[in-house]
């Protein structure tokens, strides 16, 4: 199998975390020499209030033949970094994405290569995903809420009512610059990879889910205090309008009663008037 040159362009958003303690660039740095064999370039994206030290993008540098570090302390939203990742570098075969806390080896780059190279029309391949024993990613999504797999599928897998988390996505540049175009800079933080798998579903009929188990903390979700759990709780009510909201009448309908049900839970769960509120602060 023969490697193009700029196969792999590798996105990874950074927020209030250390260059080199982030488990995804330890990662990536274990299995540097066959990312550059792939002619892979990784671009880093800093959304942390202060600027990572100079001598650690430099160490970065010098190990990656194709390196890019942007700082944005304003903390711009997912749905901005990952349109200016892909439309400064359209060249590229294939966009991963990660999230700071992924866990992953070369395994993974192999399988996408040779996925892709296999099955030339499919725009999208997947790492399969656990929380516990379930698989939290790809998911069915039932109207406005997902539902995890009890049991491992792999290989094209039919795109219509699916989710996926965003970290360790491989989308191909080429869908996303002739048919998705961009993702929905409306959202910040959630509903970005809803979003993307309702429209990927619109142009494409199977997606690849990768016989490959990557690592990602989905712990923190279970581990944090009141006001950030409020406020990602906030997020996560307009990322679902958002979402719906251009979508069948039906759907709009759901996802507003859905976001009622679960404001109510959440309320009584927390004793917190303040998760009934439409809007979140700031």
């Amino acid at each position: 199998m023969i490697v193009k040159n700029n196969f792999f362009l590798i996105g990874v958003v950074l927020f209030k975390e250390k260059l080199l303690e982030a488990s995804t660039i330890c990662s990536l740095i274990k299995i540097v020499d066959d990312l550059n064999k792939f002619g892979s370039k990784l671009v880093i994206w800093d959304n942390s209030p202060y600027k990572q030290e100079e001598k650690d993008c430099e160490f970065l540098e010098s190990l990656f033949n194709q390196f890019y570090y942007k700082h944005t302390p304003e903390n711009m939203s997912l749905a901005k970094v990952y349109n200016n990742m892909y439309k400064a570098n359209l060249g590229y075969s294939f966009f991963v994405l990660f999230d700071q806390d992924s866990e992953f080896s070369v395994d993974y780059f192999n399988k996408v290569l040779l996925e892709s190279f296999i099955n030339k029309k499919i725009n999208l391949f997947l790492p399969i995903i656990k929380t516990g024993d379930l698989i939290a990613s790809p998911a069915n999504r039932f109207f406005v809420t997902g539902r995890y797999w009890k049991e491992k599928r792999t290989g094209l897998v039919d795109a219509k009512n699916k989710l996926a988390i965003t970290s360790g996505m491989a989308i191909s540049i080429n869908y996303l610059k002739k048919e998705f175009k961009e993702f929905n800079e409306n959202l910040n933080l959630y509903g970005i990879d809803s979003h993307f798998m309702i429209n990927y579903e619109k142009f494409n009929d199977y997606f690849f889910v990768l016989d490959y188990e990557m690592k990602h903390d989905l712990s923190y979700f279970n581990n944090e205090d009141l006001e950030k759990k409020l406020f990602r709780f906030l997020n996560h009510k307009e990322s679902i309008i958002e979402v719906y909201k251009k979508e069948s009448v039906l759907l709009n309908i759901i996802s507003r009663f859905f976001i009622l049900g679960s404001s109510i839970k959440m309320s009584i769960l927390n004793k917190d008037i303040r998760f009934l509120i439409k809007k979140k602060n700031g």
